[in-house]
């Protein structure tokens, strides 16, 4: 790039404002469109470098296009100008019929990365902090590149050379006089800059000489002097539009620097200049700036959207129809039943009430088509989020070196869109951790007779009312005689209990944080926190995970995850004389025993079920709760009711008093109101008007075990 190029790149969102305000109104719009559109921009270009053409090219300059107009029609003016420097060089591509070069798709993937956070940032109601600067010098120097290689493109704008830098000779400086800011202009800058309290924030005005040749450049070369010292806050006239004007008079400027006000003044006085002015902006004239201040404040988080297909908002429409008509009978019916009563016409009334109870019947069939038509306008394609992966899979193989192919099935797949937003993070990071610690490198693979290649399987699909989702890799395998010594040597296990632990039980192990068995830790992963951080997202959803292992063959990671965060198929159950909900899903089976089946191993009550032995839980034991002495205890009878929740031999018994029966529960946070609280999922309320607690089953099996081993602990102290 030339000199003026660099300049113009480095300064063309100097001046450049978004209109908050004004794009408030369809933010929401915004947001989920572009989202869409930088979707497509990703997978056009990774299409290209897998043997794509002009199909791709057009694609991603229509792609760009609506982006910029996007953005430009709601007043998100550095986002359209990011947006326009990447359409103006994809024309410049479809013009020539030519393709991008790597360096030109490295940029462009930068450009979509930073496009991406900001549209994340207007999501939250951040402030953007973008870098498009850095983002368009990247871009214009990836096309000079190209242009030096011989791809031809038309020259991005500006297309003059630099101008000659005047010499700054003793003769010339006495020619440049030292005037001062008015105080009109001094308060004028105030009031535009936007910064914190600081002392380091310099003002000024440059004149020039009049009818000055190449006024423009020149102004150029002194914005590239200014951009030199410190961070230029304010320009005016804008540097994009200098080179265009034929007469500038003067230039008012702003830079936060930690050069002196006199350091500044010496480098603007140069041929051609008349007068400079520099000066430190004060503390007392930033205050000035309230307004201004004001228009930095985050912005209010938008509304979230969501696209949903006409055929289902018909069908709840229709729903709503019948539940109108479903009222108006019901209304009916109680009519006829006053009148009944109080004629004491009791056959009129048995029969008043034999069509209450049909017509309840039909108000339940409805409620529950609207309640699946809802889910069912929340559920999206998992597609989208799967498909982001490539990107992922593209920079990790350039970094690392190794040749992974990405292989995914079941797209179409529907989850909860919070679902979906909530399971981007862990998915990245365990994707990372297959293509960076389980797939071998190439001569790694070879010399063990794998294919070059590796292979990460990335599938989704329905159980029951269930999603599982699987991430498989044909790497190397989890090595269970390192995690072992990973485990002793970090004091997470004793080894007299290591050497007891199956292959299962080892591998489980990688999800305790600080457990890492990477040979180096790289910028992808190897700290050991990662799975940690995945696990508990996972169950924060109500899901579980859980890794299965071959040496030398490769790791499958499941994902059970419930269809909706919404609703929950629960079972009611009562401990104690309160309600509780515990997931359908995690009900294995419900027993009764007997007392004398119930025996006490190492501190901790067990019992015989099905020639298997359980763990019992008393959930009033784990939560430290009192108890009323008026309410039921299990000490009361010669039997008690186990609900077996959990799978395989995570299983736990919990104690209950009675089995209320099968109900759907909308779940409430309860970290809203109140806290977390480890062992319950949420909370919700019952016909009645009473409040019942959604257990967590993954944790209160946790928290069993953990009081189990102190219970161990304790008896082995007290032998």
């Amino acid at each position: 790039m030339t000199a003026a190029e660099q300049i113009a790149a480095a300064n063309l969102f100097a001046d450049l404002e978004d209109d908050r305000e004004g794009a408030s109104q369809y933010l929401s719009i915004f947001i989920d469109e572009a989202q869409s559109t930088l979707d497509e921009l990703i997978e056009a270009l990774l299409a290209l470098e897998t043997g794509g053409g002009k199909k791709e090219v057009e694609q991603l300059f229509i792609a760009a296009h609506r982006m910029k107009g996007s953005a430009a029609s709601i007043g998100l003016n550095r986002i359209a100008k990011l947006s326009h420097l990447m359409e103006d060089l994809l024309q410049a591509l479809r013009e020539k019929g030519c393709i991008p070069t790597p360096q030109i798709t490295d940029a462009l993937l930068s450009c979509t990365d930073g496009l991406r956070q900001s549209v994340n940032a207007l999501r939250s109601g951040e402030l953007m902090n973008d870098r498009f600067p850095d983002l368009a010098q990247e871009l214009l120097a990836a096309r000079a590149t190209s242009d030096e290689a011989g791809v031809v493109l038309p020259a991005p704008a500006p297309t003059s050379p630099p101008p000659p830098e005047a010499p700054e000779t003793k003769a010339e400086a006495p020619a440049v006089s030292v005037a001062e800011i008015s105080d009109d202009l001094r308060r004028r800058l105030a009031d535009m800059i936007l910064v914190e309290q600081r002392d380091d924030v310099v003002i000024g005005q440059i004149v020039f000489e009049a009818n000055l040749p190449l006024v423009g450049l020149k102004a150029q070369l002194l914005c590239s002097k200014l951009a030199n010292v410190g961070e230029v806050r304010h320009v005016n006239p804008p540097v994009d539009a200098m080179e265009t004007l034929e007469e500038i008079a003067t230039i008012e400027f702003a830079v936060v620097t930690n050069k002196s006000p006199e350091v500044v003044r010496g480098l603007l006085q140069v041929a051609g200049v008349a007068s400079v002015a520099v000066e430190p902006l004060e503390r007392r004239q930033m205050q000035t700036a309230a307004p201004a201040e004001a228009r930095a404040e985050p912005g209010v988080k938008p509304a979230e959207t969501l696209r949903v297909d006409i055929e289902r908002l018909d069908q709840l429409m229709n729903l709503a129809g019948q539940l109108v008509i479903g009222k108006a009978r019901i209304t009916q019916i109680s009519d006829r039943l006053k009148k009944a009563v109080g004629e004491k016409d009791y056959a009129d009334a048995r029969d008043g009430v034999s069509d209450l109870f049909e017509a309840i019947h039909l108000l339940d069939r409805i409620s529950d088509g609207i309640q699946q038509g809802v889910m069912n306008m929340r559920m999206l394609p998992i597609g989208p989020l799967f498909s982001r992966f490539h990107r992922v899979i593209r920079d990790l193989t350039r970094a690392n070196g190794k040749e992974i192919h990405l292989e995914i099935s079941g797209e179409g797949t529907e989850l909860d869109k919070r679902m979906i937003d909530e399971l981007g993070d862990p998915m990245i990071h365990i994707i990372r951790n297959s293509a960076d610690h389980g797939i071998e490198s190439p001569g790694v693979r070879i010399a063990a007779g794998k294919p070059r290649y590796g292979a990460i399987s990335l599938c989704a699909f329905h159980r029951g009312s269930n999603i599982i989702i699987q991430v498989s890799d044909d790497g190397h395998g989890l090595d269970t005689d390192r995690i072992r010594a990973k485990a002793v040597e970090r004091g997470i296990v004793s080894p007299a209990d290591a050497e007891h632990m199956t292959a299962r039980e080892i591998h489980q192990l990688i999800w305790l944080p600080g457990l890492s068995t990477a040979e180096k830790v790289t910028e992808v992963s190897g700290r050991g926190v990662g799975m940690a951080i995945v696990r508990s997202k996972i169950e924060e959803l109500n899901g579980s995970i859980d890794i299965d292992s071959e040496l030398g063959r490769g790791t499958t990671l499941t994902i059970k995850l419930p269809l909706t965060l919404a609703i929950l198929p629960s079972l009611m159950v009562d401990i104690d004389g309160d309600a509780f909900a515990v997931p359908l899903e995690s009900v294995a089976e419900i027993v009764n025993v007997g007392r004398e089946e119930i025996h006490t191993v190492q501190g901790r009550p067990m019992a015989s079920v099905r020639d298997r032995v359980v763990p019992i839980l008393t959930l009033g034991r784990v939560f430290n709760w009192r108890q009323d002495a008026k309410k039921k205890t299990e000490g009361e009878s010669n039997t008690a009711s186990l609900v077996i929740i959990g799978e395989g031999n995570q299983q736990l018994g919990l104690v209950v008093h009675q089995v209320i029966g099968e109900e759907d529960v909308v779940i409430k946070s309860i970290a809203d109101n109140y806290r977390n609280v480890a062992g319950i999922a949420g909370a919700s309320i019952l016909g009645d008007g009473r409040v019942s607690l959604i257990l967590d089953p993954h944790a209160l099996i946790e928290m069993s075990s953990r009081s189990g081993i102190a219970a161990a602990a304790t008896s082995e102290k007290s032998q």
